[in-house]
C-alpha cells in the first residue's frame, strides 16, 4: 500500500471518529456538545476535505 493510500485510511478513520464522538455527545447532550459541537463538526469538514484531496491526488495520478 502507498504512502497517500495509508494517509487516506487515517483520515477517513479520523473523521470516522470524530463523526461518532459528535453524535454520541449530542445525544448525550451535556455541556461538552453545548461548548465543543460546532468545533466538532468544523474537525469533521476538515477531515472529509483532507481525504477528498488525497483521493483526488492518487486519482489524478494514475491518468
Amino acid at each position: 500500500m502507498t504512502v497517500s493510500g495509508v494517509l487516506l485510511l487515517l483520515l477517513m478513520a479520523a473523521t470516522l471518529a470524530v463523526v461518532l464522538f459528535g453524535v454520541w455527545s449530542f445525544v448525550a447532550a451535556g455541556p461538552f456538545y453545548e461548548r465543543h459541537g460546532n468545533r466538532l463538526m468544523q474537525l469533521r469538514v476538515a477531515l472529509q476535505l483532507g481525504a477528498a484531496i488525497v483521493l483526488g491526488l492518487m486519482l489524478l495520478g494514475q491518468v
